[in-house]
């Protein structure tokens, strides 16, 4: 989530308080019963199975990190179990939902149950 602020306001943030505040601005306004988020931008879960996001900037600005450079780290850094993708494994919507920018089809947030999902969200709004 930090890597996403990063990402999204790369020439805005000039110390660690502005990243702070800018994290929990940004992810307590955020629709996550809608979206599912990903360093490519916003994801409609309404779209699922499909990965198309929206841009992660409604200004139009490039992002820190090019499609480029994320789709290469994927392929270089993903550690796949047994070796290979699992291909009729889907990315499975739960209460938060952030893709991994690593393996497309993992839900970071899986583990996230509601009275959670609630708790996080409460942080988020302080």
């Amino acid at each position: 989530l930090v890597l996403y602020i990063f990402h999204v306001f790369p020439y805005s943030l000039h110390g660690p308080l502005e990243v702070l505040f800018r994290f929990l601005e940004f992810f307590s306004n955020f629709d996550w019963e809608h979206y599912c988020l990903s360093l490519h931008g916003p994801i409609p879960i309404s779209a699922l199975p499909d990965m198309a996001s929206h841009p992660p900037r409604r200004d139009g600005g490039q992002g820190l990190l090019s499609h480029a450079f994320l789709d290469a780290c994927g392929k270089a850094y993903a550690v796949l179990p047994g070796g290979q993708e699992m291909p009729g494994k889907n990315f499975s919507p739960k209460f938060l939902n952030i893709v991994d920018p690593l393996r497309t089809n993992n839900n970071l947030g899986r583990s996230v149950n509601k009275g959670n999902f609630c708790r996080i969200r409460r942080a988020f709004n302080l």
